[in-house]
C-alpha cells in the first residue's frame, strides 16, 4: 500500500471506527438507563472518569516508543527494532501491575467515599474492579501492538479490529441488559472484546512482521525521554476538560446530575471523536517537512482553514439538534430533568473550542515543542480543577462549562503562540479570528432556530429530517462567512480540492 493510499486508509478507518463508537456509545447508555435508571448510569459514567486518570502511568512512554521506532522501522533494523519493541513490553507490563493495583485500591474506596442507595457495596466493588480491569489488561496484552502498528502508520489495523470488538460488545450488552443482570456482570463483556482485539492484532503482527520478535533482550537506548514528563501534562491538560466535569459534578452536585451531564456529553463526545479523523496521519507528514527544513506555515494554514470549518458545521448543527435528541433520548426515564438550554449551548461552543486543539497541537507534536509548553499547560490545569470547582458550586454546570470554555481558549491560544516562535512564523492572528468565528457562528445558530426547533417536538424520523436540513444549511452558512473572511485561503483549499479529483 503506498504512502498516500495509507493516510487516506487511515483516516478512513479512524472515522468508521469513531462513527461506530458513536452509535454504541448513544443507544447502549440509552440502555443503561432505561434498565438501571439515572443514578446507576450515572455511578458508571463517574467511575469511568475517574480510572480513566490512571492512563496517565504510561507517561508519555507511547510517545517515546513511537518516534523511537521510526528509524529501525525505515531501515529495517530488526535488531534495533527488537529491542525497543521488548523494552515497551516490559514498560507496559510493568505498568498494567501498577494500574491494577490502583484499580483495587479504587474498587474497595469508591464505595465507602461515594456510597449510593442505588448500589450494594459487593456489587459496587465488582463494579469498579472490572471497568477498571480494561485498562490494565489493555496495557498488559495492548499497548505494544498499538505502538509498533502506529509507528509504521497501519492505524487501520488497530481501528478494524476495535469496529470488530464494538459490534461484538454491543451484541452481548444488548443481550445481557435484557435479561435484567447486575451492571457489573454487563461490564465484563468490553473485557472480552479486549482479548479479541489483542489476538487479531497478535496473528497479524506475527503474519506481517516476521522478523519482529518481543522476547529479545531488552533495549537500553530510548529516544526523547527528556521531554516525556512534558509531553504528559500536555496530554493530561487535553484529556482532563473531558473527565474532569463529570468527577466535579457527581463530588458536588450528585451522581444524578453527573447523569444528566454524561447524557449531553455523549452526543458532544462523539462529534468531537469524528472530527479527531481530521488529525489521523498529519503529525508525523508534518514532521517530516520540518525534518527536511521546509517551511510548513502555508501548509498549516490551509489545514487550520478545513479544520476550522468542518468544526463551526458540526457544532452549529449540533447545539441545534442536540436538545431535540436528548428530548428522545431520555424518553425511557422520568427521574430528573434532562432539557436545559444553557447547557445546550455552552457544552456546543466549548466542544469546539476543545476541538479547536486538533490543528494546533498537530505542530506541537509534529515539532516536539513541549518543555515550552510546560508553564502554560500546568495554568491550563490550574484553572480547569480550581476554577472548575468554584464555577460548580457558584453557578452549578453552567459555571463549570464557562470555566472549561475559558480554559480551552487559553490553551489554543498559548500552544498556537509558542508554535508560531518555533516553527511556523505565520502570526496567530487568524488562528484567533477562526475561533472567534466558530464561537460566533454556533451561538447564532442555536438562538435563530435551537428553540424553535426544539418546541416542534421531533419523532426520531423528524429529528433525522430536520438534522439533514440543519446540516445542510449550516454547510452552506459557514461555507459563505470563511469564504468572505479568508477569499485567499478559500483559492488555496479550492485547488487543493481540484487536484485531488483529477488525480
Amino acid at each position: 500500500m503506498g504512502k498516500k493510499n495509507r493516510l487516506l486508509t487511515n483516516m478512513i478507518s479512524y472515522a468508521a471506527l469513531q462513527i461506530v463508537n458513536m452509535m454504541v456509545g448513544l443507544f447502549l447508555p440509552r440502555l443503561y438507563l432505561a434498565v438501571y435508571g439515572s443514578e446507576i448510569n450515572g455511578v458508571v459514567s463517574t467511575v469511568n472518569s475517574f480510572i480513566s486518570y490512571f492512563s496517565y502511568l504510561e507517561a508519555g512512554l507511547g510517545l517515546t516508543m513511537i518516534h523511537s521506532l521510526f528509524r529501525p522501522l525505515a531501515n529495517r533494523n530488526y535488531v534495533e527494532l527488537n529491542g525497543l519493541l521488548a523494552y515497551s513490553q516490559k514498560k507496559y507490563k510493568e505498568i498494567s501491575y501498577i494500574y491494577f493495583a490502583l484499580v483495587l485500591g479504587a474498587s474497595f474506596l469508591f464505595p465507602i467515599v461515594n456510597p449510593t442507595m442505588a448500589l450494594g457495596k459487593v456489587e459496587f466493588f465488582f463494579l469498579v474492579l472490572v471497568i477498571g480491569l480494561y485498562g490494565a489488561l489493555d496495557f498488559y496484552g495492548m499497548a505494544k501492538y498499538r505502538v509498533l502498528l502506529t509507528a509504521d502508520r497501519k492505524e487501520y489495523v488497530i481501528s478494524n479490529a476495535m469496529i470488530l470488538a464494538q459490534v461484538i460488545r454491543f451484541v452481548f450488552v444488548w443481550i445481557l441488559l435484557h435479561l435484567n443482570l447486575s451492571v457489573a456482570i454487563v461490564k465484563i463483556v468490553p473485557i472480552l472484546t479486549l482479548a479479541l482485539r489483542s489476538l487479531i492484532l497478535n496473528i497479524y503482527v506475527q503474519k506481517k512482521y516476521p522478523q519482529v520478535d518481543f522476547t529479545v533482550s531488552p533495549s537500553t537506548i530510548v529516544e526523547e525521554k527528556n521531554q516525556q514528563f512534558d509531553a504528559l501534562i500536555l496530554q493530561v491538560s487535553i484529556s482532563t476538560s473531558v473527565s474532569l466535569p463529570t468527577i466535579i459534578i457527581s463530588q458536588f452536585l450528585g451522581f444524578k446530575e453527573a447523569n444528566v451531564y454524561a447524557v449531553y456529553n455523549l452526543v458532544i463526545n462523539a462529534m468531537i471523536q469524528i472530527i479527531s479523523a481530521l488529525s489521523s496521519g498529519v503529525s508525523p507528514m508534518l514532521g517530516r517537512s520540518i525534518a527536511q527544513g521546509k517551511n510548513i506555515g502555508r501548509t498549516y494554514d490551509v489545514y487550520d482553514y478545513i479544520v476550522s470549518y468542518v468544526i463551526a458545521v458540526f457544532f452549529s448543527t449540533t447545539s441545534i439538534m442536540l436538545l431535540p435528541f436528548i428530548q428522545l433520548y431520555t424518553s425511557v426515564v422520568d427521574d430528573t430533568q434532562y432539557i436545559f438550554f444553557s447547557y445546550s449551548i455552552l457544552i456546543s461552543v466549548w466542544a469546539a473550542v476543545y476541538s479547536y486543539r486538533i490543528p494546533v497541537t498537530a505542530v506541537v507534536n509534529a515539532a516536539a515543542i513541549y518543555t515550552k509548553n510546560r508553564k502554560s499547560n500546568i495554568v491550563n490545569l490550574l484553572l480547569q480543577i480550581v476554577l472548575g470547582i468554584l464555577g460548580t458550586k457558584l453557578f452549578g454546570i453552567p459555571g463549570l462549562l464557562v470555566v472549561m470554555i475559558i480554559a480551552a481558549i487559553q490553551r489554543n491560544i498559548s500552544l498556537s503562540i509558542h508554535n508560531d516562535e518555533e516553527v511556523l512564523h505565520y502570526g496567530i492572528k487568524k488562528g484567533l479570528i477562526r475561533q472567534a468565528l466558530i464561537m460566533t457562528v454556533i451561538v447564532m445558530s442555536f438562538l435563530f432556530a435551537g428553540k424553535f426547533i426544539y418546541l416542534k417536538g421531533l419523532s426520531v424520523f423528524g429529528w433525522c429530517a430536520y438534522g439533514v436540513t440543519v446540516f445542510v444549511t449550516e454547510v452552506l452558512f459557514c461555507g459563505f462567512i470563511w469564504c468572505v473572511m479568508d477569499m485567499g485561503t478559500f483559492k488555496q483549499v479550492k485547488k487543493l480540492l481540484i487536484e485531488k479529483l483529477k488525480h
